[in-house]
């Protein structure tokens, strides 16, 4: 009987020690998915181009799945931003693209408003880079479409992107020699002109 009350105390110890281990593991994890976030968010702010490359040779794999959506947004930002400098576009491009899914599915355009807008413009310039306006095109109009709910914002960073987009769309189509589009898109006033966006 004494052997079987042993044998439920170390158990019961057990299984606390197990629970304190599980725990102290979620802890470290946590701590070092904040630590992470918080070195991104440097990098990006200083904008130090060899800090940037240091810590995406440190990144791996299972750091990538580990990292919550908003810190995989600000890696793809910065990994983007890293490749552009280095002139490779089109992993620019690739990391842009994954960071536009992350904010359109998971994050919300509206909570990342600025970031959303430069990323669509930013992709659009690289393509127009490497000379694939068949590829700009859309992404501008895409934007250009889910831009007329800010149209009337007084932020002016806002407004620049939005402006630009439309901008670089018309440039786009006065290539293609179709005029009549492009004045459409230096005119654009209000969300109104959504339906006849999507309409052309």
């Amino acid at each position: 009987m004494h052997s079987s009350r042993w044998y439920g105390i170390a158990w019961i110890v057990w299984s606390r020690y197990v629970v304190c281990c599980a725990l102290s593991f979620c802890t470290l994890l946590l701590y070092a998915q904040q630590d992470m976030a918080q070195r991104l968010d440097e990098v990006l702010r200083s904008q130090d181009f060899d800090a940037c490359k240091d810590l995406l040779q440190e990144l791996t794999e299972e750091d990538l799945l580990q990292m919550a959506d908003s810190t995989l947004f600000d890696y793809y930002y910065m990994a983007a931003w890293c490749k552009s400098e280095e002139g490779d576009f089109e992993k620019a491009i690739n990391h842009l693209a994954c960071a536009k899914v992350i904010c359109e599915t998971r994050l919300g355009i509206h909570n990342r408003v600025f970031a959303y807008f430069e990323i669509v413009n930013a992709m659009g310039k690289l393509y127009e880079a490497l000379c694939k306006d068949d590829e700009a095109l859309p992404l501008y109009e895409d934007g250009i479409v889910k831009g007329l709910t800010y149209l009337h914002t007084t932020d002016q960073t806002l407004r620049s992107y939005l402006d630009e987009m439309r901008n670089s769309a018309a440039s786009i189509y006065e290539r293609m020699g179709q005029s009549s589009m492009s004045h459409f898109l230096r005119g654009i006033k209000g969300p109104s002109d959504a339906d006849r966006i999507r309409e052309q």
